[in-house]
């Protein structure tokens, strides 16, 4: 029997968050814990971002953390993906992106950025099949953006 994947947005606790972000530690390419304290993330994420959540078997498997808050300039920013090791390779961060795009756009923002390392083949891989572009860097971090007006 496989896992059934129930997708949520903003039902994951503080508590669910790191937890999610702990076990997902070492699928970053430079450990998270090592570039910030993971509970105060998870409450920032908790209060600041909008959750897309991917829940199996009431474990939080994926996580699309998104800052909806840049009204002025209708730029959202990514701050957050990642899933579980043992469900990756199941569609759950594209199914979770793709979401955000939909609410991005229900919402009328125009773009979507986020930043990643220069040496991380694999979400660069990953965020170009949703087109996202080069647009800057940013401490040693390639921004990438999206357009989500003319999809």
């Amino acid at each position: 029997m496989s896992d059934i994947i129930n997708y949520k947005i903003n039902t994951a606790t503080v508590t669910n968050i790191a937890a999610h972000l702990k076990a997902c530690e070492k699928s970053f390419l430079i450990e998270l814990e090592r570039r910030v304290d993971i509970d105060e993330y998870s409450k920032k994420m908790k209060e600041y971002a909008v959750l897309f959540e991917a829940w199996i078997n009431d474990q939080l498997a994926g996580l699309v953390a998104v800052y909806f808050n840049r009204i002025e300039t209708k730029t959202a920013y990514v701050t957050n993906v990642s899933v579980s090791k043992k469900y990756q390779k199941m569609g759950i961060a594209s199914m979770l992106l793709r979401q955000c795009i939909e609410y991005g756009l229900i919402h009328n923002f125009e773009t979507i950025q986020l930043e990643v390392s220069a040496d991380n083949i694999k979400a660069l891989q990953f965020y170009s099949k949703f087109k996202f572009q080069k647009s800057g860097y940013k401490n040693g971090y390639l921004i990438l953006e999206r357009n989500i007006i003319n999809i």
